[in-house]
């Protein structure tokens, strides 16, 4: 959440080490960033990932542009594992459906981000698929195809 690549900042206007303010509607569809780089990690199974929210996390309403706060249960998402390989490349995306995760409590000012709307995605497990249909072709469909 926060604001785009910029620092993220306590109520002082104070520098929070090691945070990183993400505005996730600039990375929608397949659009990404990286978080992380050429880090070396040991094989093995890792679980669960862990993405920490701190305080003053918080979402712009499209509606005014005004900001709410968003808490987390337990102030951290708890992801799925992974596994890394000897010798391997291993490249993870955290995926947000903002759908399903945000939720906006009657009677509460804040907002609260579910972990069931945000995953761990293995890049090498995961695939995009495009094309068009003719709408013509899908309406034609006769008696015997629909059970008639």
């Amino acid at each position: 959440m926060g604001v785009g690549n910029e620092l993220c900042l306590d109520e002082n206007v104070n520098e929070i080490a090691n945070v990183h303010g993400v505005d996730l509607l600039k990375f929608a569809g397949s659009k990404s960033f990286t978080l992380l780089e050429n880090i070396v990690i040991t094989a093995g199974d890792y679980s669960p990932l862990r993405l920490k929210m701190v305080d003053g996390s918080y979402a712009v309403l499209s509606s005014d542009e005004s900001k709410v706060i968003i808490k987390v249960p337990s102030k951290e998402l708890k992801l799925d594992g992974f596994t890394a390989v000897i010798g391997g490349t291993l490249n993870l995306t955290v995926e947000f459906d903002l759908r399903k995760s945000m939720t906006n409590p009657v009677g509460l000012d804040h907002y609260f981000l579910k972990p069931r709307g945000v995953r761990l995605v293995d890049d090498s497990e995961s695939a995009t698929i495009s094309g068009s249909v003719d709408a013509d072709s899908l309406c034609a469909l006769n008696a015997s195809e629909i059970g008639g």
